[in-house]
């Protein structure tokens, strides 16, 4: 017989949770509940046995006539049934208690099981009932940082740099371009941004010992990757640090997109209808000037809405389209040729001239579309050759040397084409996103039927359509 102390196999227990820390605090749970089980059983056991011994010895206390010789024999059996007993109190032999225990928890596979992660919901697929919310896992980013404008921003877009695509070094820095939609048309601006400090917020997943984890398991929680715990010269701590410069813009800001080659020259569509073209190299040159040693307890939001703004002369503004739009892009290849599209499916070719001026036609523009251009794109590889979706679910390529019509015209979703993508390293596959949620890829070597005109590609699997 074994029989269990419910303190000690607490302590057991508690002990096994701060050896293995938070991955296993299920595996302590678990040895717990067991060992309380058996416990019971053993209790059940002893006292099944003891109303055994009980009748046993009323029936020959009956027969003796209750003599002094069969209560001490009763009395030495009791005796020797008490010695046999073994209790355990979890004080000893921990690290054996243990090793039973991960063995036992272990799977068939012989891996422990482990707390699953959160689950990936799928649009289309997985049902959501109406008072569930998603939730983002923070662990999926090595860098996650958030700050606030003054506005909502439908449009913003990363300015290039010289540091590269591919940085791997923290802390991290970026230029970026956004514009606002405030509640009136005055409070609009086009917002220049300049963001220091973006530390590394995913904790480094360490291999550790059992000797080397703390015993208190909360803490263990709030650990985070030694970058998120710089401190300045003054000994405060690091955190993001933005820097604004703001434009007047009239007019909330539908798109905003900047130049590859001159990311200080950006291009604006308004709920106006008017597009914009600014230089924003004096302001640019500005936030590069003010950036320097965070000041203590400054955060991304520390000056996010004191910049007052300027009223600056846009560089070149066109009035040809007939109603707002929100299709918007730079050639990635010939330096200031740009596109765009409205939502009376209208699309205007913008060609460079010198003095940093353009050239419009808008009386011919490129029309295909039988409802509102979404979205457009430059080849990544061919300056003649760009793409516009639009909400008649269609997806259109073009050759900017002739307007009458389109190359290709392919029916891509069943919904409002909202989105695409052309790749850039890959440049025959072609990304497509529709207001039904769906996302294609496709292969513009299969696209359609190869020739000019309209032709029907509706369905994942035809009209080079790979996903």
């Amino acid at each position: 017989r074994i029989e269990f102390d419910p303190r000690g196999i607490r302590r057991l227990a508690a002990r096994t949770a701060a050896r293995h820390a938070r991955p296993h605090r299920d595996l302590a749970a678990r040895v717990l509940s067991r060992h309380e089980r058996v416990e019971a059983n053993v209790v059940v056991e002893r006292a099944e046995d003891a109303m055994g011994r009980i009748k046993k010895s009323s029936k020959k206390k009956k027969a003796s006539g209750g003599g002094s010789a069969a209560a001490a024999k009763r009395s030495n059996s009791d005796d020797e049934w008490e010695e046999g007993i073994t209790t355990i109190t979890g004080e000893e032999d921990d690290d054996d208690m243990m090793d039973e225990d991960d063995e036992g928890a272990a799977g068939a596979d012989g891996t422990e099981d482990l707390p699953k992660r959160p689950e990936v919901w799928r649009p289309g697929v997985d049902g959501m009932d109406a008072d569930e919310e998603l939730e983002y896992d923070p662990t999926a980013y090595d860098c996650l940082h958030a700050w606030q404008l003054e506005w909502p921003c439908l449009s913003f877009d990363v300015m290039p740099d010289d540091l590269g695509d591919d940085r791997r070094h923290f802390p991290h820095a970026l230029f970026a371009v956004a514009g606002t939609q405030a509640s009136k048309a005055h409070q609009n601006n086009l917002t220049l941004m300049r963001v220091t400090q973006l530390r590394k917020t995913r904790r480094k997943e360490k291999e550790k010992t059992t000797e080397e984890v703390d015993e208190d398991s909360d803490a263990s929680e709030s650990e985070s990757d030694s970058d998120d715990d710089d401190v300045n010269a003054a000994g405060a701590k690091v955190g993001p640090r933005l820097s604004v410069q703001k434009i007047t813009h009239h007019g909330a800001v539908n798109r905003c997109r900047c130049m590859p080659q001159k990311p200080a020259v950006v291009a604006t569509m308004g709920s106006t209808g008017v597009v914009q073209v600014w230089d924003l190299t004096p302001q640019l040159t500005t936030l590069m000037r003010s950036v320097g040693e965070p000041e203590a307890g400054s955060n991304a939001n520390a000056d996010s809405t004191k910049a007052t703004s300027q009223r600056v002369a846009p560089r070149h503004a066109f009035t040809g389209h007939a109603s707002e739009g929100y299709a918007v892009d730079w050639s990635p290849v010939t330096p200031g040729r740009l596109i765009t599209g409205d939502n009376d499916g209208a699309v205007h070719l913008w060609e460079p001239r010198e003095g940093g001026r353009w050239i419009v036609d808008k009386n011919a523009p490129f029309a295909g579309h039988a409802s509102s251009v979404e979205d457009a794109q430059w080849s990544p590889a061919e300056k003649d050759v760009f793409a516009t979706a639009s909400a008649d679910q269609t997806v259109c390529i073009w050759d900017a040397r002739t307007r009458g019509k389109p190359a290709l015209r392919v029916k891509t979703h069943d919904a409002d084409v909202n989105v695409m993508s052309w790749n850039r390293v890959a440049n025959c596959m072609l990304a497509t996103g529709a207001d039904d949620g769906s996302l294609r890829i496709w292969d513009l070597r299969r696209f359609g039927n190869g020739g000019g005109g309209d032709a029907n590609a509706s369905g994942k699997t035809g009209g080079g359509c790979v996903a």
